[in-house]
């Protein structure tokens, strides 16, 4: 016996349909907003600032940076908060909640 399915004959599915549903994909969106923060990282935290303090990830609502010394993870502890709200105010959400050195 046979028990493969016949192809589907109702036509071809419009590429948009197809792009919008793997845009608002969980993987998508969460690769789409890391990216966001990377390549704005300096109006998040202003470009002197950005040239020291690098933005390694954004997961799970965990902002991941490395800075070369005490005296700049001090900074990024003491402006914590304006980052959060800079972070959630360039995604559009809020989906940032902490700031973990790497």
């Amino acid at each position: 016996m046979n028990n493969r399915r016949k192809a589907s004959v109702e036509g071809p599915t419009d590429v948009s349909l197809i792009l919008g549903a793997l845009l608002q994909s969980p993987m998508v969106k969460g690769a789409m907003e890391d990216a966001i923060l990377v390549q704005r990282w300096p109006e998040v935290v202003g470009e002197s600032v950005a040239q020291h303090v690098i933005l390694k990830d954004f997961q799970n609502g965990i902002l991941q940076v490395h800075c070369p010394s005490s005296t700049w993870r001090s900074e990024v502890n003491f402006a914590k908060k304006a980052i959060l709200e800079q972070s959630n105010r360039l995604l559009g959400k809020p989906i940032a909640k902490d700031i973990r050195f790497v």
